[in-house]
């Protein structure tokens, strides 16, 4: 009898608009033995809006601050498909995952990656760069590691793209002021790709004129010359 390759997908998913999912990722969802979630509300809310019928008993929190690997163990053995899926966006990147993307490496499982949206690529495409850039991520959240942080970033000559969390958006742009030139030009791109999407623009020296519009969402934030 022959075995059946194990394959593990790493599967993209909407960062808000439940529509942007490929219609391969879809499937393979549809058709995996077992999905590993970071978070259970978001994958069962997607597959429903989608009409896709499951069992609960297929849906597996998988969150590495939560679950370790051994929790999962016996589900790897034993499935011949499985996907895991962040809260949204792409896994691995800026997300959980390459703990067990590292584990599934050294074991007998194929990997795959389906692609899916990203808010770096949308924010990206929205402000027209089509040059290098660095993307700096999300910043440290202890103050010393902050101020070496945004001294690296005053230093750079090409656009700098940032993450923030909600709750951190206008502590960010309040230091964007203080340790970054005045004249550059700042893009804040707030729920990208929900109904209420928000884009403001203005210059470094001018943040104080918006932060008011900002309240607790999640940013990707671009920083360059003009």
């Amino acid at each position: 009898m022959e075995l059946k390759q194990k394959i593990f997908y790493f599967a993209g998913t909407p960062i808000g608009n439940w529509d942007d999912i490929t219609v391969r990722a879809l499937k393979v969802l549809k058709e995996s033995d077992f999905i590993l979630a970071e978070s259970i509300r978001s994958i069962t809310t997607l597959l429903k809006y989608h009409h896709i019928s499951f069992n609960k008993d297929k849906i597996v929190l998988y969150d590495e601050k939560r679950v370790q690997l051994k929790d999962i163990k016996e589900i790897l053995i034993n499935s011949n498909i499985i996907s895991y899926v962040s809260d949204a966006g792409m896994p691995v990147f800026m997300d959980p995952g390459s703990e067990l993307l590292n584990f599934l490496k050294t074991h007998s499982f194929q990997i795959k990656v389906i692609p899916g949206v990203s808010s770096l690529t949308t924010a990206l495409v929205y402000s027209g760069i089509n040059e290098p850039f660095f993307f700096a991520g999300f910043p440290p959240r202890e103050t010393k590691e902050r101020f070496k942080f945004f001294k690296q970033l005053s230093k750079k000559n090409i656009p700098i793209i940032l993450y923030e969390a909600p709750f951190r958006t206008k502590k960010l742009l309040e230091e964007c002021k203080r340790f970054l030139k005045p004249d550059l030009y700042i893009e804040i791109y707030l729920n990208l790709t929900k109904e209420k999407e928000k884009i403001i623009k203005t210059k470094i020296k001018e943040i104080y004129k918006i932060l008011q519009h900002i309240g607790k969402e999640p940013a990707v934030i671009i920083i360059k010359k003009n």
